[in-house]
């Protein structure tokens, strides 16, 4: 009884600290709640998050992590923080493609939560959500085709449609050029799966975009190694796979070309 007393005294006492450095919001009925709530249940709830860190699931961490976020909804890396948890950690350890495709959703679901609880940290969350679909698609071709069943659409086509929702809130050259470099993969399929004009209209289109990108001493070595992949799928009998594999930017291509395109 004397502990619980004790720790009553000591969110009494944060509270009115909380209330004298920062007065609770008075925008909104919920915001008194949180205001009020925050004192006795943060810590709780950050002591039960730190033992989940060590003891349980990125699935449970990342749900521990949305308790504490109900309370501090304005804290938008804490929203990206939680949902990296079933992004990366959770989804790495799934036993199946689509139970790991399952947490890359949930994360992206509980991203568009955020935007909804935090209004504005929209670009951040945006820009987590390209980065979630971009790199695990990036590291798991099985994970990648299940993504693209869930999404509706290549994991890189929707990585774009995040970011150029991101860019209508904010252009900028630097969310501009994260989608130049997102037809990077889909060149990369259209040569796997043996489609050379979907790969050279790809390609034409990366190079206009390169035009206009921030550093122009890469977008030029880009635009070099595009001209001579384009060439030598259409044709260019100077243009070999060798002198395609000595260029480091078009390695990874290299091994998705034919000896020479019909």
């Amino acid at each position: 009884m004397r502990r619980r007393l004790s720790f009553l005294a000591v969110a009494i006492a944060m509270l009115a600290v909380a209330a004298w450095l920062r007065p609770p919001p008075q925008h909104t009925f919920a915001d008194r709640v949180r205001a009020l709530a925050r004192p006795f249940a943060l810590p709780l709830l950050w002591s039960g998050l730190r033992a989940a860190r060590s003891e349980e699931s990125p699935e449970a961490v990342a749900a521990r992590g949305r308790q504490l976020l109900a309370l501090l909804p304005e804290w938008a890396d804490g929203h990206v923080l939680f949902a990296s948890e079933l992004a990366f950690a959770a989804s790495t350890r799934a036993p199946t493609p689509d139970d790991a495709a399952d947490r890359v959703m949930a994360a992206l679901t509980t991203l568009e939560e955020a935007i909804r609880m935090h209004p504005p940290g929209k670009l951040d969350y945006l820009s987590a959500m390209a980065s979630f679909v971009e790199i695990r698609a990036n590291q798991d071709r099985t994970l990648a085709a299940a993504l693209e069943q869930r999404l509706g659409m290549a994991p890189q086509l929707a990585a774009d449609a995040y970011l150029v929702r991101a860019e209508d809130l904010s252009p900028s050259r630097s969310i501009s050029d994260r989608r130049t470099y997102l037809l990077l993969p889909a060149i990369e399929t259209a040569l796997r799966t043996h489609d050379g004009p979907r790969a050279l209209a790809t390609i034409e289109r990366m190079q206009i975009r390169l035009q206009n990108s921030v550093n122009q001493e890469l977008a030029q070595r880009w635009q070099r190694a595009l001209v001579n992949l384009a060439g030598f799928l259409r044709g260019d009998s100077h243009i070999t796979l060798q002198s395609l594999n000595d260029d480091p930017l078009l390695q990874d291509m290299v091994d998705y070309l034919p000896e020479r395109p019909r």
